[in-house]
């Protein structure tokens, strides 16, 4: 939690809020390697991405999500944007 204090006419205001965003999984895909991400056995996803997600993912029913991000974009989950983005430069649909 951080804490950000704000002096303005002479008045103090703090404010107290949360300092990290939740980041869930948006695929079963996805949660798995986040999974072995916070293990410590992925290379290029640094450790304290995938605890960060494992974190955020406590609770969630896993099994509902879509099986892969595709499944998560036709439901709405992942906004075409970011589809763009995860999609290679030279694969046209």
């Amino acid at each position: 939690m951080s804490q950000t204090t704000v002096q303005a006419n002479n008045k103090s205001v703090s404010f107290h809020a949360k300092a990290e965003r939740e980041m869930p999984s948006v695929s079963q895909a996805q949660n798995r390697l986040m999974h072995a991400a916070a293990a410590g056995n992925v290379e290029g996803v640094p450790k304290s991405v995938g605890k960060e997600f494992v974190k955020a993912d406590k609770g969630r029913k896993i099994g509902r999500l879509p099986k892969h991000v595709r499944a998560a974009h036709k439901k709405g989950l992942i906004s075409e944007k970011a589809m763009q983005k995860m999609r290679p430069e030279h694969v046209h649909d």
